[in-house]
């Protein structure tokens, strides 16, 4: 899974107990699997969730956002949507300064380089005799 921005609503009970005039908060969602995890395939993605401080009705709400050519999740429908949807990719830009650069697999050395060995593979393993 690469690591990947997305909208969501905030839902904070199951969603057929809403009404189309329901307003929910926007949020920011960064799926994104830890470097130390990286060997392993079938490890959890973590994920972190940021509220953007815009809300949106339920049927104002493109569930389909991410498959439109200009990926705006709040319709035409919404008075204010060119302003929501601005908020929102002003938004998105503030999390990947932010948070991005402190996420991403930037946590090693610049000065290690592991595909250069310093000594020959010869010295670093030993042969142990099998019982």
């Amino acid at each position: 899974m690469k690591n990947k921005l997305t909208y969501s609503l905030n839902y904070r009970k199951p969603k057929d107990q809403y009404s189309d005039t329901d307003e929910l908060m926007v949020c920011i969602r960064y799926y994104h699997r830890d470097h130390k995890w990286n060997n392993f395939p079938n490890a959890k993605p973590r994920i972190i969730k940021k509220s953007t401080g815009v809300k949106c009705r339920l049927s104002d709400w493109d569930e389909d956002w991410h498959n439109n050519l200009l990926r705006l999740p709040i319709k035409p429908t919404d008075p204010n949507y060119i302003e929501k949807n601005n908020i929102l990719k002003e938004r998105v830009q503030t999390f990947k300064d932010l948070y991005y650069d402190s996420i991403s697999n930037n946590d090693f050395s610049n000065n290690l380089f592991t595909n250069v060995p310093i000594s020959p593979l010869e010295k670093k393993w030993q042969i142990l005799p099998f019982f």
